[in-house]
């Protein structure tokens, strides 16, 4: 599999002390034309995703553990996969995918704070669809953080969430 760079990177062939200037032209040219090899990495590839931490929240006495996976963009949403625990009624544990329709990117969102509502649905449940918002706050770029709120409607009772998110990928760089 050839090798992978952004936009913004250069092989470390091109920086060496004996780089003439035309061949940095050439390696920019072929760059740009995929020539030598080298796939240019798509936004979708390079944009921001989002890392929510562990959360719990309680029904009655009983505990609810929430796990959420790296959620990232594709195709106008926000996708990702959750897992619901429940120590005490292990029956009412689950595993499904969100799908959170996105009108702006990620970084739009998290920069001033910013709700997404969507749909997940849960594997092996009878009436496996769930309505799910997502409450982001501002991100701070200090602490490298922000505070979400999850909620997820099972249809038999409304769970909510508090945590934390956290940012990664190549799109970070452009919200400092």
């Amino acid at each position: 599999m050839p090798a992978r760079f952004n936009a913004w990177q250069f092989p470390a062939s091109c920086m060496r002390s004996t780089c003439t200037p035309i061949r940095l032209i050439a390696a920019c040219i072929f760059l740009g034309t995929g020539i030598c090899g080298l796939q240019h990495v798509s936004a979708e590839e390079a944009a921001v995703s989002v890392e929510v931490a562990d959360a719990v929240t309680y029904v009655n006495l009983a505990k609810v553990n929430l796990t959420v996976g790296k959620m990232t963009p594709a195709e106008g949403n926000l996708l990702g996969t959750y897992w619901i625990k429940v120590p005490l009624l292990k029956s009412q544990s689950e595993t499904g995918r969100i799908v959170l329709p996105m009108l702006k990117d990620v970084d739009d969102y998290v920069r001033s704070g910013g709700s997404l509502s969507g749909k997940g649905t849960a594997e092996g449940k009878e009436n496996g669809h769930r309505k799910i918002d997502a409450r982001f706050g501002p991100y701070d770029h200090e602490a490298k953080e922000g505070l979400i709120e999850l909620t997820i409607d099972t249809g038999a009772r409304i769970l909510v969430f508090k945590s934390t998110y956290h940012l990664r990928g190549d799109g970070l760089i452009a919200m400092n």
